[in-house]
């Protein structure tokens, strides 16, 4: 009987062959290297390993990559073992003092053991089954180290790792550490909240294994089905996990760094050893992925949303980028990304503490994305590292809020809110949809609507000025069912804001990162008037109680140093048709003036064919958001239908 890769003959079928049968039946395919196939017909283990360190050693354009199996550590809950292994592959490792010598003490020569050479002793003292981070370690680090391990150690780690590729259904039924009530405690500790982490180590398990199992062990039968194997169920991952443009959905972005880390290790191994990973449609679809989420890369190099971050983000950001094959990739990198470093290509040397140059901000597309389908949104003022951005995620009941400002993070988490008519208090959960998403050259706009049958309809709004440095968050709420009610909301602010009220106003000023903001809750009085049901808070906090069917609540954030300690007045506005001035749950309207900048929002929460009039503008959109001149004319920033 002969071992080839991913047959039905598990690691039990050849356990008790010595080493040197076990070398004899391997099934070599045709045309394999002959050093390494008729070395192993010998069965002469010495020779075999000594001519896979020949056929592993990395020629001048392909250099040996540093571990990348550390990207994927965090996707675990990590063992003592598999911490040691970490420790033994990590690049910072010095050797340790402990050394080899000959039995005559005068002749006596000795050289450091490597440390994945003493990981492995350890390892075979008490030898368990291989954990799938374990597996995945080896199975990148043998060809790089193999030249540093002693022959037998050599031989029994490759000898491990080909048994399990031997049968694909053991690669596939390969476990993590498994998750108790205690690993989800620690796994809420460290991320926030439970994380999904079924489909970056699907893709890990199920994909990148067998892909790579069949890349190390390239001369052996069955190496290249089960590469194809993991190419296929790869490329079904991707469309399956992305919108038709190419968003990934946004159950993703949680632990998207974990997920990207799976098919960059494999996309840069597949380019070193120049083979195909999927088709021209598939390579596509993933240059398109990385479009859609390279506005979420923040200055330091991690993903917005993400709850998951790579130690060396920034590096690893670069890793991710280069191999998915983007045209804009240098530029995007170069703006992106403060003290941006150029990845080192094939052949190239770069000299320590050189800076590059950095180049101009043309990318192809714009800084932007919204999808449906994906479920989440992200606008953005310009492709620089010190953009202002919103991202938005509503695939869940619970809409969450990413809010930076000059790379400074200002709010993160779930932006929640409640009414409550009667004794019946309802949160605003539910099946989120778009309802209109317009971007241009002077804001991104996004509108979200959800409706809670028998209750209320909720649309939240969110523009974010490309220019003028503010943005306006707003909640408006229609077909409220009930006489009156009590509303509360609650924006994310992030740990380490600092939030003061004025004493006088009802303006909230924060600083994030040393930027100051200036928050202006422009539906309720400016004065701080005690008998005024209304109140803001410093935490982000609004809560109000009113009567009638419909209810507006626009927020505006102010961060331009030109405005910074202008004079801030703002006001309701009087909202008429045909004469007749309009009660605030059919039409609402606000001008808000900080120095010399004004602002009109106008919204109209019930529908009607005439035109309504609003700080002298005529208008038939349903929403108007604009600057209002010194001559008094608006030059609409947004207008929606």
């Amino acid at each position: 009987m002969q071992l080839e890769l991913g047959g039905g003959a598990g690691e039990q079928t050849w356990a008790a062959l010595s080493d040197k049968d076990f070398l004899k039946a391997v099934a070599w395919k045709r045309g394999a290297v002959p050093a390494l196939s008729q070395v192993a017909k010998k069965g002469d283990i010495p020779a075999f390993v000594a001519a896979l360190a020949d056929h592993w050693s990395p020629s001048a354009d392909k250099p040996a990559l540093l571990c990348r199996a550390i990207w994927s550590l965090q996707a675990f809950v990590i063992s003592p073992r598999e911490q040691a292994l970490a420790d033994a592959v990590s690049p910072n490792v010095d050797a340790p003092i402990k050394k080899l010598g000959t039995k005559n003490k005068k002749a006596s020569s000795s050289v450091a053991v490597d440390p994945l050479e003493t990981w492995w002793l350890q390892f075979e003292v008490a030898p368990s089954a291989l954990s799938m981070w374990e597996y995945l370690t080896l199975l990148e680090m043998l060809p790089q180290s193999l030249t540093r391990l002693t022959v037998p150690t050599a031989f029994a780690i490759w000898r491990k790792l080909l048994t399990i590729a031997s049968d694909i259904n053991q690669l596939a039924q390969m476990q993590d550490v498994p998750r108790g009530t205690d690993g989800h405690r620690a796994e809420i500790a460290r991320y926030g909240y439970l994380t999904d982490s079924f489909l970056d180590l699907s893709l890990l398990r199920n994909c990148e294994l067998p892909w790579q199992a069949g890349v190390v062990f390239a001369g052996v039968k069955g190496s290249e089905k089960l590469r194809q194997t993991g190419a296929e169920l790869l490329e079904h991952e991707l469309y399956e996990r992305t919108d038709d443009h190419g968003a990934p959905h946004a159950d993703l972005l949680p632990r998207l760094s974990l997920w990207l880390a799976v098919i960059t290790r494999i996309l840069q191994t597949a380019a070193l050893e120049e083979i195909p990973v999927w088709d021209a449609d598939a390579a596509e679809q993933y240059r398109s992925l990385i479009e859609k989420v390279a506005p979420l890369i923040r200055p330091d190099g991690t993903f917005a949303v993400s709850r998951v971050q790579m130690p060396d983000a920034r590096e690893f950001a670069e890793a991710v980028l280069w191999a998915s094959g983007w045209p804009d990739t240098e530029a995007a990198l170069r703006s992106l990304l403060t003290q941006p470093r150029r990845a080192v290509k094939r052949g190239e040397t770069t000299k320590p503490g050189t800076a590059p140059r950095r180049a101009p901000l043309e990318i192809c597309i714009g800084p932007v994305n919204q999808s449906d389908d994906a479920g989440w949104a992200v606008m953005r003022t310009h492709w620089g590292a010190h953009a202002d951005r919103v991202t938005v995620t509503h695939d869940q009941p619970a809409m969450n809020v990413e809010f930076t400002v000059q790379g400074q993070p200002v709010m993160d988490g779930e932006w929640y809110s409640e009414i409550t008519i009667g004794e019946k208090t309802t949160p605003f959960h539910g099946d989120w949809y778009c309802v209109c998403w317009q971007t241009d050259e002077d804001a991104d706009y996004l509108e979200m609507q959800l409706f809670i049958r028998g209750v209320v309809r909720i649309e939240r709004q969110i523009l974010l000025s490309r220019t003028r440095q503010f943005c306006m968050i707003a909640e408006s709420l229609g077909d409220i069912k009930g006489e009156g009610f009590h509303y509360h909301t609650r924006l994310p602010l992030v740990e380490g804001i600092k939030s003061t009220t004025s004493s006088k106003t009802r303006e909230v000023q924060l600083t994030a990162g040393g930027i100051p903001l200036r928050v202006f809750p422009v539906t309720l009085p400016q004065q701080n008037v005690v008998s005024t049901p209304g109140q803001f808070s410093a935490d982000f906090s609004f809560q109000t109680t009113g009567s009638g069917s419909a209810w507006y609540n626009p927020i505006l954030i102010d961060w331009s140093p030109t405005r910074r300690t202008a004079e801030a007045t703002w006001k309701s506005l009087t909202v008429a048709e045909q004469q007749k001035v309009l009660k605030p749950e059919i039409a609402s309207g606000h001008r808000v003036k900080v120095g010399n900048q004004q602002w009109l929002i106008y919204r109209s929460l019930r529908q009607s064919i005439e035109p309504r009039s609003v700080l002298g503008h005529q208008t038939r959109y349903e929403t108007v958001i604009g600057a209002v001149e010194p001559n008094g004319d608006i030059t609409p920033l947004m207008l929606v239908e």
